[in-house]
């Protein structure tokens, strides 16, 4: 979380340190891992296995969970040596019964989202599109969702943007 901030009005988010971030299109799967383990979907510990934007999916969910509950779902305080392998044994397994007893202040349609983010298997994994109108992010469809900018759609002018941040 260290890589999200607020703006100075404390109304905008701002992503920062894009300096190992991918780029991803639907034709060209990625195959390179980078970021921090703890916010990993379980596909990223298997060095064979390609992946989409359903990883993103999963961090946005350890994002949310974070956030309202105050600490990461999946931690170790394991020495560096098998802090990775007992981190993807907990990733592997998902959110269970302890993850939801840190939720019960939650709304049902809060931990309902989050445990469709933190889904293990990518192909269950909530589309972005659905967490944009899921109705704790909408407030029931009371606010839905209006993305502030859109897409650029232009690869060399994409690639361009994140090479200058």
């Amino acid at each position: 979380m260290e890589n999200i901030m607020l703006d100075e009005k404390k109304k905008n988010i701002k992503i920062v340190d894009f300096g190992l971030s991918n780029t991803f299109s639907k034709d060209n799967l990625m195959k390179t891992h980078c970021g921090s383990p703890e916010y990993a979907a379980p596909e990223l510990f298997n060095p064979s296995e390609k992946y989409g934007p359903e990883i993103d999916i999963w961090s946005l969910g350890i994002i949310f969970y974070a956030m309202l509950v105050g600490k990461l779902p999946f931690t170790t305080p394991s020495s560096d040596q098998f802090r990775r392998r007992e981190l993807q044994q907990q990733i592997e397994k998902g959110l269970v019964n302890s993850h939801f007893k840190e939720m019960v202040h939650l709304s049902p349609e809060c931990k309902e989202l989050i445990n469709k983010l933190i889904e293990p298997s990518p192909s269950l994994r909530l589309p972005l599109m659905d967490v944009e109108i899921h109705p704790w992010v909408t407030l029931e469809a009371k606010f839905p969702f209006h993305p502030f900018q859109s897409f650029i759609k232009d690869k060399p002018m994409r690639n361009q943007v994140i090479m200058q941040i």
